[in-house]
């Protein structure tokens, strides 16, 4: 599954690096303009062929696709943004990937920058010269109820800490032992029979100091529940709420 952050992790991790690797992988002579040819590197390594290293021929596909915006404040973590610097309106004169937005620009991530590098570079929105932006076809995970991850957190009579979470569907809980002690591991609630997925998460302290906890999940859209008979003891089976 190609995600932007996969593109985005592979052209990361040669920050620093000059144009051998994309020369030869494209190949180009060396000393030739290698931005472009660096993001199609990254996109086709990834699992998006691509093989441009002209920019405004890339803009040029992506625009007949419908896959581009003029609206640059628009821009999504692992768009493409062509930059219009010195030459006439269309003729790209650079390219980068959007690596995050503020609220005034884009850091973006970049072949062929301070001295022939890859690098992170911030623009600002007005006056940087972005012109235009393309989304490449990334797969993203479809949403799906239960993968957020939801804590409720809760402090005990004796003063520890006590909080749950879904995690991708599963609940889990981690504690302290003592009160303002560091945190353990996070481990799975171990009643029997769990619903699958979890989508939400309460929890509360009896009066007799045990621990219930009460989960929705998605599966049938019931409530279910599951509680300590005593302090610090094993979980009851999950029983509907």
């Amino acid at each position: 599954m190609t995600t932007a952050q996969k593109i985005l992790d592979f052209e990361g991790a040669r920050l620093g690096n000059g144009g051998h690797e994309t020369w030869n992988w494209y190949p180009l002579a060396p000393g030739t303009a290698w931005c472009m040819a660096f993001q199609s590197m990254a996109l086709t390594e990834c699992g998006i062929p691509t093989r441009f290293a002209w920019v405004s021929a890339f803009f040029d596909q992506y625009r007949s696709e419908g896959r581009n915006t003029y609206n640059i404040r628009d821009a999504r973590k692992g768009d493409l943004v062509a930059f219009e610097w010195n030459s006439t309106p269309g003729g790209y004169d650079h390219v980068a990937m959007i690596l995050d937005v503020t609220a005034t620009g884009c850091w973006t991530r970049n072949g062929n920058v301070n001295g022939s590098k890859v690098a992170d570079l911030w623009f600002p929105f007005e006056g940087g010269g972005m012109a235009e932006l393309a989304r490449p076809p990334y797969q993203n995970p479809t949403p799906q109820k239960g993968t957020e991850n939801m804590r409720t957190l809760l402090t005990k009579p004796d003063g520890n800490g006590i909080e749950f979470a879904t995690v991708f569907g599963t609940l889990t809980h981690r504690w302290q032992t003592e009160p303002g002690s560091p945190w353990t591991d996070w481990y799975p609630v171990t009643a029997t029979n769990p619903p699958t997925p979890v989508d939400s998460v309460t929890a509360r302290v009896t009066a007799n100091n045990v621990l219930e906890v009460i989960v929705w999940s998605t599966t049938d859209g019931n409530a279910y529940r599951s509680w300590q008979t005593a302090p610090y003891s094993t979980w009851v089976d999950w029983q509907p709420a």
